[in-house]
């Protein structure tokens, strides 16, 4: 598995479109897009059996809008953690066909491996190229 800025996704390009994401929505609140970043890629191993709702591209909790997603999925989130689930498989909101994972608890966190690391300079305005 792949970590990107709190994002663990089985891919790192699903990460990075994720923290991408993310990143560009906070600068939004200051209205100033220009930054410099450094990201580190993480790799491990989370072994367990974790609900699964990639074949729920309709659940509330993926909702792209955050004002509407976001609420849903704490939602979500404390029902699982309730039922003592350690995390949870979800399709990434912001890259088709990608796939993101979350963990719960930290004391269920793996040791981790040291991967790539990244640099990514922001200048301009919010508009997401293709």
């Amino acid at each position: 598995m792949t970590a990107g800025r709190g994002i663990c996704a089985f891919e790192t390009l699903t990460a990075a479109e994720e923290v991408g994401y993310h990143r560009t929505r906070e600068l939004g609140y200051v209205g100033i897009y220009e930054d410099e970043a450094h990201y580190m890629e993480f790799l491990a191993d989370f072994i367990g059996d974790f609900p699964d709702i990639r074949d729920e591209p309709d659940h509330p909790a993926l909702t792209p809008d955050p004002d509407l997603g976001y609420p849903q999925g704490q939602v979500l989130a404390a029902s699982l953690r309730r039922e003592g689930h350690r995390g949870l498989l979800y399709p990434s909101v912001r890259r088709p066909g990608g796939v993101c994972f979350v963990a719960y608890r930290s004391g269920h966190h793996p040791e981790c491996l040291a991967g790539g690391a990244m640099e990514a300079d922001l200048e301009g305005d919010a508009r997401i190229h293709d």
